[in-house]
């Protein structure tokens, strides 16, 4: 976990954008494709960070919950992802 952690730290991305990427990825994922474009991250660099996420999800809900998303957000993308199944 920890390289994921690196990562995602190293970005040193403003913690507000991200909890907004997350409550828009909760209510409508596509939307939240914009948001990520917003974060100015390389298309090398989401590339890594998406491979990563499908190789150990759990590990990216395990930094959100170090980084203060609440359970029941975290439940919420959890459940709204099983649902793209």
């Amino acid at each position: 976990m920890q390289e994921i952690t690196d990562m995602i730290k190293n970005l040193n991305l403003d913690p507000g954008k991200l909890q907004e990427l997350v409550t828009t990825a909760q209510q409508n994922p596509f939307a939240a494709m914009s948001k990520v474009q917003e974060l100015g991250l390389s298309m090398d660099t989401l590339q890594k960070i998406m491979a990563a996420f499908m190789a150990n999800p759990s590990q990216f809900f395990d930094l959100a919950k170090e980084m203060g998303l609440s359970e029941s957000t975290i439940a919420s993308v959890k459940d709204r992802m099983g649902s793209l199944r």
